[in-house]
């Protein structure tokens, strides 16, 4: 039987499946409908389209404002986390906790300068106000996103926090008891970003919304960008792991696994180093696959089949050179070169080195956020941090002795720009100030 032909990185990148895709006219279309009856109709319009939506989710948007199946959209939260159970309670605090610490370092800080005549530029650290979460409900619940997104919020200060979410998961409600969110609505993805966005009651207005989502929930935050700060448009999970010798083939496939289940459209790319290693790994795909549930067995065969690998690389460098170019979500390293590899990496979102450091622990809190930029974005956006809970504000004092040793070049740069009044702005300073 002749030897298998492996893809080389030149040849899946040519193909690039599925690394861009343009955003679906129907969807474009449906969203822009919702959003319209929603901005004519407030948020009498937000309960009765919340309401036919959900016993119909195909309803024309004209139809369903008139619906009169409203229901409530609020629920409580306080005592959910006892309620689901003290296993589950134990894990969402234990996470939290893990989270804090994680976290707390890059939580943005206060900062001065003082000239040497006594003028002073301060970079004021100062928490939004309120800030808006949405995590999804339709494959599965997402409790680990609700303390992935309000974990860091708190930290940084944020006085309010709302969540909404498709359904009352008793683990996701679990989840915002623990994270403390102020309060939660059962809204689909459109109707959530846009109440969150613009304040249609009864969900207050947000400052920022963040939290991931499927299509719906990019298409709603492109079109309200610039309405309201927004995290990123989150894509389907990723991962790619560059896999050199000695990596154990068993649980290379099993992070392989465990990221695509997360459903088909994902990205989840083998870089193997040598032919056989990419046979193993394939091998132990199929062994474990076999176990899985039914449902999560054909998400996670379709998304490995549609994402074009494994592929083989002729060395570890030319395989991280793969894995820069695609600036994946999470970025896998194992086998023998993954400490070598590990300082080269510049362009992934999240780095995991070694095999005592497998994706699905960082699901989980094990280190850091995991609501990170996915579809190539990791080339210009990071992690969700308290840093993005946090808006920096100038605060300048200036000083009359201090005039001499900004005035000149300013005025000197008013005049190249020729702004008149500029340059009389600052020159009144200038003879104003003591010699």
């Amino acid at each position: 039987m002749a030897e298998r032909r492996w893809r080389t990185p030149d040849e899946w990148l040519a193909e690039r499946p599925r690394r861009h895709p343009e955003p679906d006219p129907a969807v474009a279309r449906r969203v822009a409908e919702i959003l319209a009856a929603l901005r004519a109709g407030g948020g009498a319009a937000l309960v009765a389209l919340e309401g036919g939506l959900r016993v119909h989710p195909g309803m024309p948007v004209a139809e369903a404002v008139r619906s009169p199946a409203a229901t409530p959209i609020e629920v409580g939260v306080r005592g959910a986390a006892d309620a689901a159970g003290a296993d589950l309670a134990a894990a969402l605090r234990d996470v939290r906790a893990r989270l804090r610490r994680l976290l707390a370092p890059g939580l943005p800080r206060d900062a001065v300068q003082e000239d040497p005549a006594g003028g002073r530029t301060q970079m004021r650290a100062v928490p939004l106000e309120r800030v808006g979460v949405y995590v999804p409900g339709g494959r599965a619940p997402y409790p680990s996103s609700v303390l992935m997104a309000g974990v860091p919020a708190r930290l940084a200060g944020v006085r309010e926090v709302v969540l909404c979410t498709p359904s009352a998961d008793p683990a996701v409600l679990a989840a915002a008891d623990v994270a403390e969110v102020d309060r939660v609505f059962l809204l689909g993805p459109v109707q959530a970003v846009a109440a969150m966005a613009w304040g249609l009651s009864p969900v207050p207005r947000c400052d920022r919304v963040v939290g991931p989502g499927g299509p719906w929930v990019v298409e709603a935050k492109r079109q309200l960008f610039g309405q309201v700060g927004l995290d990123a448009l989150p894509g389907p999970s990723e991962i790619v792991v560059v896999a050199s010798p000695g990596a154990d083939p068993a649980w290379v496939a099993a992070d392989l696994l465990a990221q695509a289940e997360h459903g088909p459209d994902g990205l989840v790319l083998l870089v193997a180093t040598d032919g056989s290693l990419a046979a193993r790994v394939e091998g132990e795909i199929a062994c474990q696959a076999a176990r899985l549930p039914e449902v999560r067995r054909a998400d996670a065969l379709a998304c490995l089949a549609a994402s074009g690998g494994p592929v083989v690389a002729a060395s570890p460098a030319r395989a991280l050179a793969l894995a820069e170019e695609i600036a994946p979500e999470h970025l896998s390293l194992q086998g023998a070169a993954a400490e070598a590899l590990a300082p080269e990496v510049r362009r992934a979102a999240a780095v995991f080195v070694g095999p005592w450091s497998p994706v699905a622990g960082a699901d989980y809190g094990a280190a850091g956020d995991h609501i990170l930029p996915t579809a190539g974005a990791a080339r210009f956006a990071s992690a969700l941090s308290p840093a993005d809970f946090v808006r920096r504000v100038q605060v300048w004092t200036g000083a009359a002795g201090g005039v001499g040793l900004w005035a000149p070049a300013a005025e000197a740069i008013a005049r190249a720009e020729g702004f008149a009044a500029h340059e009389a702005s600052i020159a009144a300073r200038r003879r104003a100030a003591p010699p």
